[in-house]
C-alpha cells in the first residue's frame, strides 16, 4: 500500500501484513482443566494441559460467584501446567479458569469456571 497526499508525494510502498481473521485469534477454550481442595494442607491444586507450544502468558481466574471470576496475580511460568492456591478460606466455594495467550497473537476461550467447595 502507498499513500498520495495532496502535493503529490507517494510514500514508498510497505510491507505486507498477514492478518489473522477472529476464529484464527480465539482458539477453543482448554478442555483438561482440574481443580481439586486439599483439607490436609487448605490449599486447592489446578492442573490443566494444553497442546500449544509458544505461550506467551497463562492467566488463571478465581472467584466465589462463577460469573464474576477475576485474574490471580499469580505470575506463571509460561510451562507451567500447575497452580497451588493457597490464599483460601474453608467452608467457601471458588470457582477456577484458565485463558492462554501465545506469541502470535491468538488466544484461547476462557474455559467454564470449576467449582471447588473448601471445608
Amino acid at each position: 500500500i502507498s499513500a498520495r497526499d495532496e502535493s503529490g508525494n507517494v510514500s514508498p510502498p510497505s510491507r505486507s501484513l498477514l492478518l489473522k481473521t477472529y476464529r484464527n485469534m480465539h482458539l477453543p477454550a482448554v478442555k483438561i482443566f482440574v481443580a481439586v481442595y486439599d483439607s490436609a494442607t487448605n490449599t486447592v491444586n489446578i492442573q490443566w494441559q494444553h497442546p500449544y507450544p509458544k505461550v506467551k502468558k497463562i492467566v488463571l481466574y478465581r472467584g466465589t460467584d462463577k460469573d464474576a471470576v477475576m485474574p490471580l496475580p499469580a505470575a506463571l511460568n509460561t510451562g507451567a501446567l500447575t497452580y497451588k492456591d493457597t490464599r483460601i478460606k474453608r467452608a467457601a466455594v471458588y470457582f477456577y479458569a484458565i485463558r492462554i495467550y501465545l506469541e502470535d497473537g491468538s488466544e484461547t476461550m476462557m474455559n467454564l469456571p470449576v467449582g471447588v467447595k473448601t471445608f
